[in-house]
């Protein structure tokens, strides 16, 4: 399958990633960037009426190939989209596969 085209993946972004010894949580690792994101709000994505959980803000779409530094970004990571900007919430990160290797990774942010 080809990889998403670099002329969408146009955003860079920080990821923190929680530490994984932290006793009470809210500590997190130092900031990871990533180039060649795309980054869609979510009125795009999935119009709904109605909602069940918290609302998903964006979709973040990371891929394999062209996203340098690309990796599965765990719940509970932050993401800052741009300098001095408030971080978003990592609600989900979904894995798409094509012959059993992993496409793209799309990022649920809050």
């Amino acid at each position: 399958m080809v990889p998403i085209p670099k002329r969408l993946l146009h955003h860079s972004v920080a990821v923190r990633v929680p530490k994984a010894d932290a006793l009470m949580g809210g500590e997190y690792e130092e900031p990871v960037q990533l180039d060649g994101v795309y980054v869609e709000p979510v009125s795009k994505v999935r119009p709904t009426s109605y909602q069940l959980q918290d609302a998903t803000n964006a979709v973040m779409y990371v891929d394999a190939v062209n996203t340098k530094g690309a990796f599965a970004i765990p719940a509970g990571s932050l993401v800052t989209l741009s300098e001095g900007e408030a971080p978003s919430s990592v609600a989900a990160c979904h894995a798409l596969s094509c012959f059993g290797r992993v496409h793209h990774w799309e990022v649920e942010l809050a």
